[in-house]
């Protein structure tokens, strides 16, 4: 473990803050798009969440290509800092354009609109910015330890922005002049402040020189030789990548199906829209709580053996969750949210360590640096699991009947309500543990240290 210190309080602040500004971005994309889409401009909810799945076969390219120009570029800013500073104010741009899709428009319109925008916001800009971002933390430190702390921060940073946007959108949507114009105004003024917020990270954050402390690691320097082709290969080559993508995948999956699905399930199954802000704030507000015993426990306990026992107590959570939903105790259901957000907390923190790792590990094993592809898993786990999330959102909702701002649903589309917001969650964090058993990247880096 690197003992050296390169980080500030500030600077581990600050780092953290970048989370907070995407979120404004992510965060009403992935969790009001689709009611704004279906309630407000009068879209098919099917239609929507088939346009999203389309848009995901994109982003696997779109990362890609990014990660890999984020690694050959050299600026007097950095590597990162650039294409963090520049790409959310594309972002923000997009994320006004799709709040403002003209409901005089006809169908056939208002979905090509959707989806150019969409595609925008997502897989262009949302892409280079939140690659940029996460690249960042194995440009600032190499030490292991700051870098599970300002995975805190970030994770605190991002809980923090989730939990508030969660309880104060729809009702800022009315003090906003309500229905198109209020949601419209609404990502004008998330979008300026995350430019804002973005801003402040990107000059409180300072990239390590490329030469670095030692020749092997620099940070992210192109090699000599170092084909794209080469790189691309000893990626795809490393089972880690694959792992860190499925977990991103299905920890933003499951985020944007209970923010979403919230929504619904606040308005018909629990009939009070008010308890969605407190629905919320229990989940986000204690995942930003347990964050801060992440870095205490990785002290205790090694980053495979925190990932696992954090999953299994959020996997006791969930199934507490669930057995409040089916005695319609709302005690129990926060009980259990509580206590499954652990897990959330703990994944969270420690993906972006992991991804580190994992990046070390290709270096180790191939003599390729490729940073910015594998943390390309942050943002294409995000679009994809998300995008999967709100995608299967709409057409679930859709098979189980939906009828926008009907005064009461189906028998039908409260059992498909109830298995969004309290089955799905279960079957995504078994399936999490399955997929940690596997992730014992820190060991093997171990292990090739010794050997070199």
């Amino acid at each position: 473990m690197e003992n050296k210190k390169y980080l500030t309080l500030w600077g581990k602040i600050g780092y953290g803050m970048g989370d907070s500004a995407w979120c404004f971005i992510s965060c009403i994309i992935s969790s009001f798009m689709l009611i704004y889409l279906t309630d407000t401009v009068g879209m098919n909810a099917g239609i929507v969440g088939s346009l999203m799945m389309a848009a995901r076969i994109f982003d696997g390219i779109s990362d890609i290509i990014f990660g890999r120009l984020l690694d050959k570029t050299h600026t007097k800013m950095g590597k990162a800092r650039p294409w963090m500073f520049w790409s959310i104010f594309g972002a923000s741009i997009s994320l006004v354009a799709l709040f403002s899709i003209p409901t005089s428009w006809g169908d056939t319109a208002k979905y090509v609109y959707f989806f150019i925008f969409y595609m925008l916001a997502n897989t262009v800009f949302y892409t280079s910015g939140y690659i940029a971002y996460s690249t960042l933390m194995s440009l600032i430190t190499k030490n292991s330890e700051e870098r599970v702390q300002i995975t805190a921060y970030r994770t605190i940073a991002g809980n923090l922005s989730y939990m508030i946007l969660g309880s104060i959108s729809v009702g800022a949507v009315a003090a906003l002049g309500g229905g198109a114009a209020g949601w419209r105004n609404l990502a004008l003024v998330y979008a300026v402040i995350a430019i804002v917020i973005n801003t402040v990270a990107v000059f409180s954050s300072k990239e390590l020189p490329e030469e670095g402390d030692a020749p092997e690691e620099k940070s992210g320097a192109v090699q000599k030789g170092e084909s794209l082709g080469s790189v691309v290969k000893a990626v795809l080559k490393c089972r880690y990548f694959y792992f860190l993508l499925a977990i991103m995948a299905l920890l933003y999956a499951f985020a944007t199906i209970f923010q979403t699905s919230a929504v619904y399930y606040a308005t018909y199954v629990l009939g009070d829209t008010g308890l969605l802000s407190v629905l919320v704030t229990v989940n986000y507000g204690v995942t930003m709580a347990a964050s801060f015993l992440v870095p205490l426990a990785i002290k205790k306990m090694d980053v495979y053996k925190t990932s696992i026992g954090g999953m299994f107590i959020g996997l006791a959570g969930r199934v507490l969750t669930l057995a409040g939903g089916m005695m319609s105790t709302m005690g129990i259901i926060l009980l259990g949210i509580a206590v499954a957000t652990i897990g959330t907390a703990v994944i969270q923190t420690l993906s972006y360590t992991m991804m580190a790792s994992t990046s070390e590990y290709v270096y180790l094993k191939d003599r390729v640096h490729a940073n910015g592809i594998i943390f390309s898993c942050s943002s294409m786990g995000i679009k994809v699991g998300s995008g999967i999330g709100s995608a299967l959102c709409g057409i679930l909702l859709e098979m189980g009947g939906y009828v926008a701002n009907a005064a009461q649903q189906s028998q039908s589309c409260i059992n498909m309500l109830n298995f969004l917001f309290l089955w799905f969650p279960i079957i995504v964090t078994g399936i999490s543990i399955v997929i940690l058993f596997f992730m014992d990247v820190d060991k093997q880096v171990e292990k090739l240290r010794k050997e070199a």
